[in-house]
């Protein structure tokens, strides 16, 4: 009989929140003793602790909203597959003085999968643990149209939008933000020809704009043929702004 190995990996983050996943509870103990409520900071472990947390039968977890919305930044800044529904799972564990504890965690429908991460410059390469190639100029040029993206850093919305409109194709581009300032500056200032905010970029699509079948996409600003009068030297682009719509 021949055996094949399976062997899956369980990866843990911390997350970057104020409050636990399912809880209010403190994330990280601070270093000091003060008292803030009912919750106390102390600087040791499992301190900051309560049924939810605990696992203990009845409680009721709620989820918390920053850390699901850094879930989502980070799946669209890797390109991964964001679903129009997903679900937690309750994980039974039958521990003999707490028989009906559980963990909670996601199986079939995670919040986001099928991501990717290849290339991106030396700020990028600081959070990648596995083989990542520093990119150069011709990797910002490059259209690879394989599971490869270049990741870029920037201080700020002004360097995100020269970068685009350096090395961008002007197709389409989106922005993930709640700050309307910072949303409406890189509206107004992108160069490509559909321009998104807090929206999938599968909706850069003819029939999702109402045209009916898309026969192709230009990314000119100019298309004139034959005599051109004021109509003829006329450009637009189109804008989306959404609350976190995906294409359906």
């Amino acid at each position: 009989m021949k055996y094949q190995s399976n062997i899956g990996l369980e990866v843990h983050s911390e997350l970057k929140t104020d409050s636990k996943m399912f809880c209010d509870c403190l994330n990280d103990p601070a270093p000091t003793s003060s008292e803030s409520g009912s919750r106390l900071y102390v600087g040791k472990p499992n301190i900051n602790i309560c049924p939810i947390c605990m696992g203990h039968p009845g409680s009721l977890p709620v989820i918390n909203q920053k850390a699901v919305e850094l879930v989502i930044k980070t799946a669209l800044a890797l390109n991964c597959k964001v679903p129009n529904s997903a679900k937690f799972d309750r994980k039974n564990y039958f521990y003999p003085d707490l028989p009906k504890g559980y963990q909670i965690s996601q199986y079939d429908l995670p919040l986001s999968q099928n991501g990717y991460l290849k290339i991106g410059d030396k700020k990028i390469k600081k959070f990648i643990s596995g083989k990542m190639k520093i990119a150069t100029k011709k990797d910002w040029e490059t259209e690879y149209l394989s599971p490869i993206i270049s990741v870029k850093s920037v201080n700020g919305v002004s360097e995100a939008i020269d970068h685009i409109n350096q090395y961008g194709s002007f197709h389409t581009d989106s922005i993930v933000t709640k700050n309307k300032k910072t949303a409406k500056k890189f509206l107004l200032n992108i160069k490509s020809s559909i321009a998104i905010h807090n929206a999938s970029t599968q909706f850069a699509d003819g029939g999702e704009f109402g045209f009916g079948a898309e026969v192709g996409i230009s990314t000119s600003k100019l298309h004139p043929r034959g005599p051109i009068g004021l109509d003829q030297l006329t450009t637009y682009k189109y804008i989306l702004e959404g609350k976190g719509q995906i294409r359906k």
